[in-house]
Parts: structure tokens; sequence; C-alpha cells
């Protein structure tokens, strides 16, 4: 995930974080993709709002699942492993100016 998030997502950017504790998922993280994740936000809604707003996330499938709310169809992943996600919002995509990644080639 760390070089997905190196190639795939804008430098600077921080990603929003649904409940990644610190020490397991974060620390190692920014160690080894240099973009550093929020504190946990605990709730759906506001990183839901964040994607919505252009921004992007590092979820578990649970969180992402939580995130999404059954419109799976509305978040792009733009990389998957294990039970991680890094993802945005197909919505956001199309706001004009929007810092978004191009989505990882299959």
């Amino acid at each position: 995930m760390a070089i997905a998030a190196r190639t795939q997502v804008p430098p600077g950017t921080t990603l929003l974080n649904l409940d990644a504790g610190y020490w397991k998922t974060v620390n190692q993280f920014l160690y080894y993709s240099d973009h550093d994740i929020t504190q946990p936000l605990r709730d759906p809604a506001l990183v839901r709002r964040g994607l919505q707003e252009g921004g992007i996330a590092l979820l578990s499938t649970e969180g992402f699942a939580r995130v999404a709310e059954g419109d799976t169809a509305a978040y792009a992943v733009i990389a998957a492993s294990g039970v991680w996600r890094i993802v945005r919002s197909r919505a956001a995509s199309a706001a004009p100016g929007a810092p978004l990644p191009t989505p990882a080639r299959e």
C-alpha cells in the first residue's frame, strides 16, 4: 500500500483515516509512503465528507463498507492489498481543480 500511495497519491496529501491505530498502521505507512494520515476520525460521515471534498482515504475493508454505506460505486479504489484500500470519491474526480491521483493501471 505504501508503494501505491507513493506513486498514486499526490505529494503532501494527508490521507483520511477512519480508525487505523497509530503504531500498528499509521506509523509504518508514514515511514514507507511519505504520506501522513489523519488521527482516527472515528465517524464514517466525516471520512465520507472528506472524500466528497476531494480527499483520499486509507480504509480497511470494513471501514470502506462503513464509509460507503452500500454505495461502493460512488468510490474509486486506487489500490487494494489484503484488508486495506486507498479510495477517493468518483464525484470529486469530476470537480474542476480537485487534486486527485490518476487511478492505477490494471
